[in-house]
């Protein structure tokens, strides 16, 4: 389990939308656009997920398992932005449904989306829950914010990184 000021997991993961990262990297039993996580990390820089401190860090989203699939644990329709994904029964089906992530919710520019594995590696190792927000700087977890949806805050995020860099 991650912790902060600990060793950042190195979990497997698929490049969805190619770019920057591992896709052009890999060994030769490597399927294209499979790669891990800490492969996304610039030296110096932190991996975050914040759009204004783009100038000084570097942004990755991980797609995981669904967390209300349309064939399990359904969560209401949250007007014209819900669309319907079944549960994952395949790395494929993962990678489509993170597809269509993008198709319907703008992502930033400098926001690399990849999927996590089909075991669902990155989820547990950084035991993300739902969604959480982790700043991964020279391999070791320099921020860990709550497991959401309730209990992590986008502003402790936006605080740690105007500590770190100054305000934008």
């Amino acid at each position: 389990m991650v912790k902060l000021g600990g060793e950042a997991p190195n979990s497997k993961v698929v490049n969805i939308l190619g770019g920057l990262g591992c896709l052009s990297g890999g060994s030769s039993t490597t399927r294209v656009g499979e790669c891990h996580l800490l492969d996304f990390e610039s030296s110096n820089r932190p991996l975050v997920l914040v759009e204004d401190f783009s100038h000084v860090a570097d942004f990755l989203l991980v797609y995981i398992d669904e967390a209300h699939p349309s064939d399990g644990w359904e969560a209401p329709a949250m007007g014209p932005c819900s669309f319907a994904v079944r549960k994952h029964r395949s790395l494929e089906e993962r990678v489509v449904a993170a597809r269509r992530l993008t198709e319907h919710f703008s992502l930033p520019p400098q926001c690399q989306l990849v999927a996590d594995s089909m075991d669902n590696n990155a989820n547990v190792a950084y035991g993300v829950a739902n969604e959480r927000v982790c700043i991964v700087q020279r391999r070791k977890i320099a921020y860990l914010g709550g497991k959401g949806p309730f209990f992590y805050n986008l502003k402790d995020v936006r605080q740690w990184l105007e500590h770190s860099y100054g305000k934008r």
